[in-house]
C-alpha cells in the first residue's frame, strides 16, 4: 500500500487538479490529502453520478479531472458515463475502491458487486487496471492512464447550430487523425472554404472512407461542397493542427491565418484528413434573427 502523497503528487505534476467524488473509508487519505492541498479542488457529491457529472463540467473548463468513490456506487455512475463522457468524448480518471474483491473477506453486502466491478467497466468499455501498490509503479499507472484519457476534440469554427446527427455521424467516423464535416449540397455554391475530396457525396450509405484533397481556394467547378466549420481532432490530428499551428507563427502568417489554411498546412504535410458528408440540418449564425431562424433546422 502506498501513501496519499505517493499518488497525488504525480498526479498533480501531470495536470490532474480538480477532484469530485463520493466518501469511502478506503479514499479518506486521498480525500484529505487533496483537501489539504490549496493547489488542488474537491468537490464532495452527493452521488456518483453527481461526481461524474461535476468533473464533466470541469474538464469543459480545461481542468484535467479524477473521480473517487466506491464501487458499490458506481452503478450510480453507468448513466453519465455512457451517455455524457462518452459521446461527448470527456474523459475522467476514475479511482473506485474494490470492496467485496474476490479472495478478499469483506461486508455481505460489497460481494455480488465485488465479482462484477472488473466485468461491469468492461461493459461499458472503460479501461482499467489496479490502484499501484509500490511508489515506483505510480507514474507508469498514470502514463498508461493517461493515454487513454487522449479524448477526440470538437472543434467550431465560428457560431453555428446544427442538428444532433451531424455530431454523431462525426463522432462515429472520426478517427485518429483530423475529420471534417462537409455540406454536399453546397458543391459549387459561390461559398468559403470550398472542398475537393477523393470522390464525391454518392448520397447513399458509402463505407468507403473519403479523404480530403483541398480546402478553400478550390474552383467551384471541381468543389464537393463546403466545409461548415466544424472538425473532430483525434489523438494524432489535435498533435498535426499544433504543428500547423506553430509553421503559420514562425512565419508571421499567424494574425491573418485561417482554420482552413492550417487545414491546408496539415495536408501538405502529407497527413490524411477525413470527410465526412452531410446535406442541410445547419445554419450559420450571425445575429439574432439567424439563431432564430436556427429553429426550423
Amino acid at each position: 500500500m502506498i501513501g496519499a502523497e505517493a499518488f497525488i503528487g504525480p498526479a498533480l505534476t501531470r495536470g490532474f487538479q480538480f477532484y469530485a467524488g463520493v466518501p469511502c473509508s478506503f479514499l479518506t487519505p486521498l480525500i484529505n490529502r487533496v483537501i489539504g492541498d490549496p493547489a488542488l479542488g474537491y468537490v464532495g457529491a452527493t452521488s456518483e453520478g453527481e461526481a461524474v457529472a461535476m468533473a464533466a463540467g470541469a474538464w469543459l473548463a480545461g481542468r484535467k479531472t479524477v473521480v473517487m468513490c466506491q464501487n458499490s456506487g458506481l452503478g450510480n455512475a453507468v448513466n453519465p458515463l455512457t451517455s455524457l463522457n462518452f459521446p461527448f468524448r470527456i474523459p475522467t480518471l476514475l479511482i473506485v475502491t474494490w470492496r467485496g474483491q474476490p479472495g478478499i473477506g469483506d461486508e455481505p453486502q460489497h460481494e455480488l458487486m465485488g465479482r462484477i466491478t472488473a466485468g461491469l467497466f468492461d461493459t461499458m468499455g472503460i479501461p482499467h487496471q489496479p490502484f499501484p501498490a509500490a511508489t515506483e509503479e505510480v507514474e507508469p499507472s498514470l502514463a498508461l492512464a493517461e493515454s487513454e484519457l487522449v479524448p477526440g476534440t470538437l472543434v467550431a469554427f465560428g457560431d453555428i447550430v446544427l442538428k444532433r446527427h451531424i455530431i454523431q455521424a462525426l463522432l462515429e467516423e472520426a478517427g485518429d487523425g483530423v475529420t471534417l464535416i462537409v455540406d454536399s449540397g453546397l458543391a459549387g455554391a459561390d461559398v468559403a472554404d470550398r472542398v475537393h475530396a477523393d470522390h464525391a457525396d454518392s448520397g447513399r450509405i458509402s463505407f468507403a472512407e473519403t479523404r480530403l484533397q483541398a480546402i478553400g481556394d478550390v474552383d467551384a467547378a471541381t468543389s464537393h461542397g463546403a466545409w461548415i466549420g466544424l472538425l473532430h481532432l483525434g489523438r494524432d490530428g489535435a498533435g498535426w493542427l499544433r504543428q500547423a499551428v506553430d509553421a503559420v507563427r514562425k512565419d508571421g502568417t499567424l494574425p491573418t491565418a485561417r482554420l482552413a489554411d492550417l487545414i491546408t498546412r496539415v495536408l501538405a504535410a502529407g497527413r490524411p484528413v477525413r470527410v465526412v458528408y452531410t446535406r442541410g440540418g445547419w445554419v450559420n449564425v450571425n445575429n439574432l434573427r439567424d439563431l432564430l431562424d436556427a429553429g426550423g433546422v
